[in-house]
């Protein structure tokens, strides 16, 4: 089983990142969760925002001089199973939504 790269994405909010999973066949389950993948995809949300800036911290006191500020909306990152039929159509999806971001470094690690 290949799997694609990591995927990040960033919507306004989480319901505009449901309806953009769905059209892709995340199926949340009725209590409202959201789940982290099957065969098919494999996703964790919400993620932690990156850092837009970093906060500074005093190494002598362990106190925050300065907040950090992290980018807005609500953030995803996933991965798609390459041999999985949809894969095409989802990938395509996914782009569609101009929600697709590159980051320099990975706020996550995926394990």
């Amino acid at each position: 089983m290949t799997w694609s790269s990591a995927i990040y994405v960033q919507f306004p909010d989480e319901a505009t990142s449901r309806v953009a999973a769905a059209a892709i066949g995340v199926d949340f389950p009725e209590d409202g969760s959201v789940p982290t993948g099957n065969r098919n995809y494999a996703m964790h949300a919400p993620m932690q925002a990156p850092w837009i800036t970093e906060p500074v911290v005093d190494p002598d006191a362990g106190e925050v001089t300065t907040p950090g500020a992290v980018e807005p909306g609500y953030w995803a990152m996933l991965r798609l199973h390459t041999e999985w039929p949809g894969y095409a159509a989802a990938w395509a999806a996914i782009q569609a939504t101009g929600a697709v971001r590159k980051l320099e470094s990975s706020p996550v690690v995926w394990a």
